[in-house]
């Protein structure tokens, strides 16, 4: 057998592989984002304007408290857990946990402290305070849960990260209609609610992973932490662009319901991680695993290319039919003050598209342990995200912070890929990429603004589009011949890949 079928058939082996593990976390993230569509209107529904601010600001005080609490060690573990033999894995994933739990319970003590007069400042009142009494308690808990997840992540194992997830997202859904519906308690009732599920998911974490927790290696905390800690100013850079606009619109008069219709559709751009998020946990590991393979870099490349246009696909899908699915769902909850919100979505599932290409661009990063990279690129993003925010927001309310958003997280795969090359230099087919990006952005404009309103003509031609689309990645060879018949090869045989999933 010659090198060039070694590494084609290394290259099939190793995207089927992908499939799989791709389809097998498929499961539980996408009854997340069903979640997700069902409980904002839940909240929006059931709060008033006041109580889902404070909420707001509950939620933006505790995503920053598990980032800090984490230290990026979620991440860094990757980067040595397949430097040895098994037992090494365990003292890699071990020493994390430990460290990561150590440094939360720190911060915890450290808002407990503060919480009274921090409440003051960020709620106006301190009787807000047992909110971020109850995320303190919250953090230890869930940077645990967090280990947990990326033990069974690292170690492939995916039906029990499914099974852990979805026992996560049917306690959170049931805790919180039940604090919130049944005994009406409020933004109190959802902390509660969290706190909770956080506590019982962090127990089933530990038993479903008994076996991978071994004593802790004193000699593997500094080289872990310090390839955590360049993660941290990137994952602070993450929660600014996801955030900072919630914060810069209302100084500019913007009203809550502007707010709240913003909230929604970058809520249903979400859904985009029906895809990305399992490709993401897919991705890492068994990149990582096969950097020594002689087919790595083509399979990298590859990937990227086939990321991008199946995404860019379903970013069309998505940003097309956005007036559709608010419309189906105003019929679903009784309320139709939410289909305002679908011009924006469109911009807004770039942002998956963006952290999805960041994933398979930062390779190089992980393989040569350089990870202050990730860090710097991402805040370049934010700091882009936030000049922006504040130049467009007064002129174009929403929609400056749209454009912000979408530009701000579109940086940041650029900025990387420039920057990962000149560490491990891997042939991503760059034009490929672009001319599907061209063709894909092309047909969302003529859509959205050639949207008439009348369901008989918008349906048609939006399905007409995306025939478009399909037709552009064969005549532009984004996808060549041959790899559409692999494709076709490997969607011949579900019931294979099905039965592959469930095994593992």
């Amino acid at each position: 057998m010659t090198t060039d079928s070694t590494n084609e058939h290394s290259l099939r082996s190793r995207l089927r592989e992908l499939v799989r593990l791709t389809a097998g976390y498929s499961i539980a993230s996408f009854i997340g984002p069903i979640f997700t569509i069902f409980l904002t209107p839940l909240y929006m529904k059931v709060l008033q304007p006041n109580d889902y601010g404070i909420l707001e600001v509950a939620i933006t005080f505790g995503t920053l408290m598990m980032m800090l609490g984490i230290l990026g060690l979620n991440h860094a573990v990757a980067a040595f857990f397949y430097d040895g033999n098994d037992m090494h894995g365990r003292r890699v994933l071990s020493t994390a946990a430990v460290a990561g739990v150590s440094c939360s319970v720190v911060i915890s003590l450290v808002i407990v402290l503060v919480a009274q007069p921090l409440a003051s400042v960020s709620f106006g009142s301190d009787q807000w305070a047992i909110l971020l009494y109850l995320s303190a308690f919250n953090l230890p808990f869930a940077v645990f849960y967090g280990m947990c997840q990326s033990a069974l992540r690292l170690r492939m194992e995916v039906k029990k990260a499914n099974i852990l997830a979805i026992l996560y997202l049917v306690l959170t859904f049931g805790c919180i209609t039940f604090f919130v519906l049944g005994l009406g308690a409020g933004v109190l009732g959802i902390q509660i609610a969290t706190v909770i599920v956080t506590v019982i998911v962090t127990i089933a974490g530990f038993v479903m992973t008994r076996d991978q927790w071994v004593w802790p290696s004193p000699a593997l905390a500094q080289p872990l932490v310090l390839a955590g800690l360049p993660l941290i100013p990137g994952t602070l850079a993450f929660w600014a662009m996801a955030y900072i606009d919630r914060l810069i619109l209302p100084l500019y008069n913007t009203s809550m319901t502007d707010l709240g219709l913003y909230a929604i559709a970058y809520r249903l751009a979400s859904m985009l991680a029906i895809v990305i998020v399992p490709f993401q946990n897919a991705w890492l590991p068994l990149a990582l695993s096969m950097k020594d393979d002689s087919s790595a870099h083509q399979t990298y490349s590859k990937v990227l290319t086939y990321f991008v246009a199946g995404g860019l696909g379903i970013a069309l899908v998505l940003g097309l039919f956005a007036h559709e699915i608010f419309l189906l769902l105003a019929i679903l909850i009784d309320k139709n003050d939410y289909v305002p919100a679908s011009p924006y979505v469109s911009l807004l599932t770039y942002v998956a598209i963006a952290n999805g290409a960041s994933v398979v661009i930062s390779i190089g990063a992980y393989i040569t342990k350089r990870t202050a990279a990730l860090g710097w690129t991402t805040m370049m993003g934010a700091g882009i995200n936030l000049v922006l925010n504040i130049i467009l927001i007064p002129q174009f309310g929403v929609w400056g912070a749209v454009w912000a958003t979408a530009i701000g997280y579109a940086m940041v795969p650029v900025v990387l890929y420039i920057t990962a090359q000149r560490m491990y230099p891997i042939p991503f087919e760059i034009v490929k990429v672009m001319l599907a990006l061209v063709a894909q952005t092309s047909l969302m404009a003529i859509g959205i603004l050639n949207e008439t309103g009348d369901l008989f003509f918008d349906i048609p031609f939006k399905l007409f589009l995306l025939v478009l689309y399909g037709t552009a990645l064969i005549m532009l060879r984004v996808l060549e011949p041959h790899e559409l018949r692999t494709m076709a090869q490997m969607l011949r045989q579900p019931r294979t890949a099905l039965a592959a999933v469930m095994r593992k």
